[in-house]
Order: C-alpha cells, then sequence, then structure tokens
C-alpha cells in the first residue's frame, strides 16, 4: 500500500488490523513468544518530525509493544 493508498484508507475508515497469531519474533522489542501480531508503521527520513519521509508498513508488533505505541504504558514485567 503506498501512502497515499493508507491515507485514503485511514481517513474512510477502512483501516483495521485484527492481528495475527505468529511464531516470527517481534520487529519492535524482539520478543521470540509466540501470539498475535499487529501492523504498525513507521517514517524512514525526512526532517525531525518526519516530515517528507516515506512510512514503512510493518505487521509484526507484539501486543505488549501495540500497548506502548498507543498508550505509552509499559508491562509490568517487560522482557
Amino acid at each position: 500500500m503506498t501512502p497515499e493508498e493508507h491515507r485514503a484508507a485511514w481517513q474512510s475508515g477502512r483501516v483495521s488490523d485484527e492481528g495475527g497469531f505468529s511464531n516470527c519474533r517481534c520487529g519492535i522489542c524482539g520478543t521470540r513468544l509466540a501470539g498475535d501480531r499487529y501492523a504498525w508503521h513507521w517514517i524512514d527520513g525526512g526532517d525531525k518530525h518526519g516530515k517528507g519521509g516515506t512510512i514503512v508498513h510493518e505487521s509484526d508488533a507484539c501486543a505488549d509493544c501495540l500497548l506502548f505505541l498507543a498508550n505509552g504504558d509499559e508491562p509490568e514485567s517487560w522482557p
């Protein structure tokens, strides 16, 4: 999905993520524990605020990292 397609899908409410079970490591914290993995996005390049950068789409965030990205909450026993 291009950044323009992602923005259009987000604005129309068609972007959702149910997650999916995986044995792959988390792309953020690297945990090897099996569990649900969710989509996440980051900006590559651009200025210090990311303006002008490219949106990179990933699909390997564990539930703990997803909660941290969304709320800033760390689990009680962070690995």
